[in-house]
C-alpha cells in the first residue's frame, strides 16, 4: 500500500478530498492582493475574490466541519515576517510567509502546501501600486 492513506495528491481532480480544497482556498491569490494590518490582526483580499481575516496573536483557532473535522489556523509575526498556518489534522496544512521588502515597496509570499506528508513550495512577489 502507498503511504497516503488513500487520499488524493493535490493535484487529484474528480474524488479530491474535500479537506484539501477548504486548505488551498487561499492559495494563488491572483495578480492583486490587499491587506489591511493593524496592531492585532490582518485581513487580505485577493483579486480571485477571496477574503481573508486573521487574529496575530499566534494562538490556534478552531473551527468544527458538519463532517466532524477541524480546521485550524493560526497567524504570527515572526522577525517582520507574517506566517499564517490553516490546516486539517493529519490531511493538509498551508502555511503562507508574508515578508515585506525593508523598503514596503515588495511583497513576498511563499506558500507550502502539505498533503499527507507530501510538500509543495511556491514563491510569489507582489509590488506596491
Amino acid at each position: 500500500p502507498d503511504s497516503s492513506g488513500g487520499r488524493p495528491a493535490p493535484s487529484a481532480g474528480r474524488g479530491r478530498d474535500p479537506h484539501v480544497a477548504l486548505v488551498t482556498s487561499d492559495m494563488n491569490p491572483g495578480a492583486k492582493l490587499i491587506i489591511a494590518v493593524n496592531d492585532s490582526a490582518v485581513s487580505m483580499a485577493a483579486s480571485t475574490g477571496q477574503l481573508s481575516s486573521f487574529r496575530t496573536d499566534g494562538r490556534k483557532r478552531q473551527a468544527a466541519q458538519m463532517d466532524g473535522s477541524i480546521i485550524e489556523n493560526q497567524a504570527l509575526w515572526k522577525n517582520g515576517v507574517l506566517q499564517v498556518i490553516t490546516g486539517v489534522a493529519n490531511i493538509a496544512s498551508l502555511k503562507r510567509e508574508f515578508r515585506p521588502s525593508k523598503d514596503g515597496n515588495m511583497l513576498e509570499l511563499k506558500e507550502t502546501l502539505d498533503v499527507n506528508g507530501r510538500k509543495v513550495d511556491k514563491k510569489l512577489v507582489f509590488a506596491r501600486e
